[in-house]
């Protein structure tokens, strides 16, 4: 009975296969398509049955390390803390990972305020195992995408009781000033392991996708764009979420669009996106066959 809801929660949400993304895009009168997006299963919507911490809330140690630069002190976990998605992906914070408790750039703090709370300290630190230069020499940094990484986040936010519109916010925030990396290391030998019945295991290091995140920079934006842009950008942002309160998809798509206009080649990435309706693999996002490079946008 159970893995028969499951099932049926996961199809409501759009899945297409074990959770991989599927391309959709949208077009004008003549057919011609404008702009693809990417359809992922996601904690906000009915599959969000399967959205759990396990080990849950992270134990830390009692001592604090400072580090110069770095503007909060860093704890490490006592504990293993594991994440399971939507599709029933598990991220992993093992134990002695480095967390600081707050993923957020810091500088957008003024603008949503301190990330440094009880109700955001699971998600950031499962966050930080894959993201965080602290745990460079861990098991799972950087062990999947940086899309993927920041999308967990956004999930895990939600899975501890994060009011959807601020963990939107907070994705959004770590969309556009947090960490971003090209090479994907292999993780640990996946194995499976069953909590609550169900049969779950590691996620994928990489999710395929022919538009959208081809279009995205794999280089941090802050090294790209001004701060003064890049703060003025974010409350622009913080506002069309704010006033639209859009779904993940919608708003990762508008904030690619968003990172476009920052890097200056908005026009010239959209003019190469008109191909054929149903062909997305037709999609040529460089015009330069397989030889082209320049789906770092402004690169590394």
């Amino acid at each position: 009975m159970r893995k028969g809801f499951v099932f049926f929660a996961l199809f409501l949400a759009g899945c297409a296969g074990a959770g991989a993304p599927s391309l959709e895009t949208s077009g004008d009168a003549k057919g011609r398509q404008s702009f693809p997006t990417i359809r992922t299963v996601s904690c906000e919507g009915p599959a969000r049955v399967n959205c759990k911490f396990i080990n849950s809330p992270v134990k830390l140690s009692k001592k604090a390390w400072r580090f110069p630069g770095e503007p909060y002190p860093y704890y490490r976990t006592r504990n293993d803390l594991k994440f399971v998605n939507a599709a029933q992906d598990v991220y992993i914070a093992p134990k002695e990972t480095w967390t600081d408790g707050a993923s957020i750039p810091v500088i957008f703090v003024p603008i949503i305020g301190d990330p440094r709370s009880r109700e955001f300290m699971n998600a950031a630190t499962v966050h930080d195992a894959y993201s965080s230069k602290r745990n460079e020499n861990g098991p799972y940094y950087h062990a999947a995408t940086w899309q993927e990484v920041h999308r967990m986040f956004y999930d895990g936010l939600l899975a501890s009781g994060t009011p959807p519109l601020k963990a939107k916010i907070m994705y959004a925030a770590v969309y556009l000033g947090g960490p971003r990396w090209k090479e994907v290391r292999k993780p640990p030998v996946r194995q499976a392991m069953r909590v609550t019945g169900m049969e779950i295991v590691p996620a994928s290091s990489v999710i395929e996708d022919t538009g959208l995140r081809k279009l995205q920079s794999n280089t941090p934006l802050p090294s790209q764009v001004s701060k003064e842009r890049l703060v003025e950008t974010f409350k622009q942002v913080k506002a069309y979420i704010e006033a639209n309160n859009p779904p993940i998809d919608t708003l990762e798509t508008h904030l690619t669009r968003v990172e476009l206009d920052l890097l200056g080649n908005g026009r010239e990435q959209r003019r190469r996106l008109n191909f054929r309706p149903g062909r997305p693999e037709s999609l040529d996002l460089y015009g330069g066959g397989e030889g082209g490079d320049g789906g770092d946008g402004g690169g590394q």
